[in-house]
């Protein structure tokens, strides 16, 4: 009987420490899946724009963001699909909600989007950049 308890002691740590990477596991998959599924709002925004059609899951922070954003969109729907890339990057801190989202058209940055992902699911563009 004591080889047993003592076996299952000398498991713990093991036991742990297989757990605690399969937390770390689990949450870099989830942001990873949370920066893609932001990736795939802008890009629907893009091709609404595009279309003539109101973006459904964007919210904006201002009019001026709006409108600096949508003439902006406009150069792009000239372009073909596979020709623009938009790649999320969060800064360092995990407490600040805002996310870069870099849009870029033939490998050159065509702007930048401040956003951030609200209750719901939609996004709140806060700021916006041109290159």
């Amino acid at each position: 009987m004591r080889s047993s308890a003592r076996e299952r002691r000398s498991l713990m740590p093991v036991i742990i420490i297989v757990v605690a990477f399969m937390i770390l596991g689990w949450s870099q998959w989830s942001h990873r899946q949370s920066r893609e599924a932001i990736a795939n709002k802008i890009e629907i925004l893009i091709f609404d724009l595009c279309a003539g059609n109101s973006p459904v899951s964007i919210r904006w922070g201002d009019p001026v963001i709006q409108d600096a954003v949508i003439t902006s969109v406009q150069s792009l729907c000239d372009s073909p699909r596979e020709n623009l890339s938009i790649v999320t990057v969060q800064g360092e801190d995990t407490e600040d909600p805002m996310i870069e989202v870099r849009i870029a058209l033939e490998n050159r940055n065509v702007m930048t989007l401040e956003v951030e992902e609200m209750p719901g699911g939609k996004l709140l563009v806060r700021g916006w950049s041109s290159e």
